[in-house]
């Protein structure tokens, strides 16, 4: 048995942690990264690359070529997740050399030994083609394969050391893989529930959220990030959602072991320059995408409600003339160049630098933050 420094035991328990904890990061890329950084620190790395296919997700540290990264996924990984060979013979019956083995933890001598020995490794198209010219041929890998949809599919932690080639199939940092394993398997059950439950939430039109019971944002569907990126006062509703999320949260606390927790709900109203929001949330009594207490809020925006000042006061507030008072109320309403032109009777061009010279006047550089300035600037 491998005997272990304090300081092996101390980077040990930073990837144990890293690797079963998904639940503590916002989203797939905060996990990668920490799982990435803390098996780089595990074998005295610092470049490294998180690799789960079957979910599309690569993410890496700086310094790794990303078309070697490419080349991993068409040469190792693809070819497993469609049960297919490698283009690179040798690769494909080394992949079935160490499945049959059951080794996970990878070295440059590790894969040598597996193709035969002898530097073996150097003749494969993979090594040389792929990792060599990306400077990734000096590389700890910890290969696994975790249950999913009915089968198994590839995760791969790997890490790139500068210096000296690490070729000792007895490298101690091998032995601290192997222990990095299980937790990575129990990461990866957990997260593939996650997942499933964020694409559901995807699939939602309405605009929604997720906030853990202290407000932090846990998940975000596409239909709430477009809302909000459409708002130049996004902030603001932002930290509506976290204090709304955070005000039904202290409910568990307040109740935790007096009563079983039930159902609860809230909302809240603001206004932006947008239109009125209105946040419905609920409080479930079982956590969602992972969220350790889940605060399920919903969206809804009525752009109509929304009160722009009169031309008289935006002439007088701005300086404008009349006509660029007027293309100011018509760019706030969300209207384009094409149907300011079609409103007013002028050409395109005409419009397009009369919107020009408001934006100019107004000190500001985007349409979308017209309305605002109109409205503040006369409140």
């Amino acid at each position: 048995m491998t005997a272990f420094d304090h300081d092996a035991l101390e980077r040990l328990e930073i990837a144990t942690r890293a690797a079963l904890s998904p639940l503590a990061a916002a989203n797939t890329d905060e996990w990668s990264r920490a799982v990435g950084g803390a098996f780089a620190r595990l074998v005295g790395a610092q470049r490294w690359l998180v690799a789960m296919p079957h979910v599309d997700v690569y993410v890496t540290s700086d310094g790794v070529d990303r078309q070697a990264v490419s080349g991993i996924h068409r040469y190792l990984l693809a070819p497993t997740i469609k049960g297919v060979p490698s283009e690179d013979r040798a690769l494909h019956n080394f992949n079935l050399k160490m499945r049959a083995m059951g080794v996970e933890a990878l070295n440059y001598g590790v894969v040598d030994a597996l193709l035969g020995g002898g530097g073996s490794i150097r003749r494969t198209f993979f090594q040389m083609e792929v990792l060599e010219p990306g400077a990734l041929g000096n590389f700890y890998s910890l290969l696994i394969e975790v249950p999913h949809a009915g089968g198994v599919v590839p995760v791969a932690l790997s890490a790139y050391p500068d210096g000296p080639r690490r070729d000792r199939v007895d490298d101690p940092n091998l032995a601290l893989m192997r222990l990095v394993s299980p937790a990575l398997r129990a990461g990866m059950d957990v997260f593939h529930r996650m997942h499933a439950q964020r694409l559901a939430l995807d699939g939602v039109a309405e605009p929604m959220a997720v906030h853990d019971t202290r407000g932090r944002p846990v998940h975000r569907n596409a239909a709430l990030s477009a809302l909000l990126a459409a708002d130049p006062e996004h902030e603001r509703v932002e930290g509506e959602l976290r204090a709304l999320a955070a005000s039904l949260g202290a409910l568990i606390t307040r109740r935790r072991g007096v009563e079983p927790l039930r159902v609860e709900s809230g909302e809240r109203r603001l206004r932006t320059a947008r239109g009125a929001y209105t946040l419905r949330a609920s409080l479930l009594p079982h956590p969602v995408v992972g969220a350790d207490g889940s605060v399920m809020i919903y969206v809804s925006l009525d752009a109509g409600r929304v009160t722009l000042p009169p031309p008289e006061a935006i002439r007088e507030r701005f300086g404008l003339t009349p006509r660029e008072a007027d293309i100011g109320l018509l760019v706030a309403e969300g209207l384009s160049n094409a149907e300011i032109a079609e409103r007013c009777g002028i050409s395109t061009f005409t419009a397009r630098n009369h919107v020009e010279r408001l934006l100019s006047k107004l000190g500001v550089d985007s349409r979308k933050a017209v309305a605002l300035t109109l409205i503040r600037g006369c409140g």
